[in-house]
This record gives structure tokens, C-alpha cells and sequence, in this order.
């Protein structure tokens, strides 16, 4: 996995600690203090992260079927098998890489 699902580190307490919550929409940057402006920025950073890389599929189950052919290809590499490059598939198949 190259990015671990942002639900995996995102603190959905932070929101709810944070004294950013208790103040007003209309509030200045400059009347914050820094550590509220700390929270500030890191909630941001969390939440813009959270939708960027969260995983929609997260929690959804594999197609048996599809965890069959996944296994019996291990299985066929494991016993020797050989294997394609991708590109050589995708031209074989007519996909667009």
C-alpha cells in the first residue's frame, strides 16, 4: 500500500478539542492565538488530506470469484508459471494504458 487510508491517522477528535470550534465564523486569523492557529492549520491539512486519499472502498469485501483468480495466479507463478509484461496484456486485450 503507498498511502495508508487517511481514516487511519486523521484524529476526528482533534475538531472537537479544539478551541478553533468555540469561536466565531467571523473570527481574524490575527485574533487567534498560536496555538489556535496551529490547530487551525492542522485541521485543515487533515481534512484536505482526508479527502484527498481517503479509500471509497474501504471496508468493501473482494468478489469471491475474483479472490479465486487472484489465488490460482499465485499459485501458477509459485509453480513456475510464467507471467506477461503489462504492456505486452494491454496491447493483447485492446486496453489504452
Amino acid at each position: 500500500m503507498l498511502f495508508a487510508p487517511a481514516s487511519m491517522w486523521y484524529n476526528s477528535n482533534m475538531a472537537k478539542s479544539s478551541n478553533i470550534q468555540t469561536k466565531d465564523k467571523s473570527t481574524k486569523v490575527s485574533d487567534l492565538s498560536i496555538g489556535e492557529l496551529k490547530d487551525l492549520i492542522k485541521l485543515t491539512v487533515q481534512e484536505t488530506l482526508n479527502e484527498i486519499l481517503d479509500d471509497p472502498d474501504a471496508g468493501l469485501e473482494f468478489n469471491p470469484e475474483f479472490v479465486r483468480e487472484v489465488q490460482e495466479s499465485f499459485r501458477h507463478v509459485k509453480q513456475g508459471g510464467k507471467t506477461i509484461p503489462l504492456e505486452q496484456f494491454v496491447k493483447e486485450h485492446g486496453l489504452k494504458a
